[in-house]
C-alpha cells in the first residue's frame, strides 16, 4: 500500500483482499483518530469546565480582595478620625497643664 493511494482506493483493495481470506466475517474498519476523539471527548469537556470554574473562582476571589481592601481603608479612615478627635482634647489638656502653675494644681487636688 502506498500513502499516495488515497483512503477510498486503499479501503477498496483491503475489502477485496478481506473477501478472499476470511469470507465468512464482515469487513469492519475504524480510523484511529476518530476513536481517540470519541474516547477523549469527555476529558476535553471536563478540561473546558475546569478552566471556566477556575476563571470564575479567580473573579470571585478578586472581588473578595477588593471588598477587604475597601473595608480596611474605611476602618482606617474612621480610626484616624477618632484618633484625631481623641488627641485634640488630650493635647489641649497637656497644653493647659504645662502652662499652669504646678503649685496651684497640687493645692486644688
Amino acid at each position: 500500500m502506498s500513502p499516495a493511494l488515497g483512503i477510498r482506493r486503499a479501503l477498496g483493495r483491503i475489502r477485496g483482499a478481506w473477501k478472499i481470506i476470511p469470507p465468512s466475517t464482515l469487513f469492519d474498519y475504524q480510523f484511529v483518530h476518530v476513536e481517540f476523539e470519541k474516547k477523549f471527548a469527555a476529558e476535553q469537556r471536563i478540561g473546558k469546565l475546569a478552566a471556566v470554574f477556575a476563571a470564575l473562582a479567580l473573579f470571585i476571589s478578586g472581588l473578595g480582595i477588593f471588598g477587604m481592601v475597601s473595608f480596611v481603608a474605611e476602618q482606617r479612615t474612621t480610626a484616624a478620625g477618632v484618633l484625631a478627635v481623641v488627641l485634640l482634647p488630650v493635647s489641649w489638656q497637656s497644653v493647659r497643664a504645662a502652662m499652669a502653675n504646678p503649685v496651684k494644681s497640687l493645692r486644688a487636688d
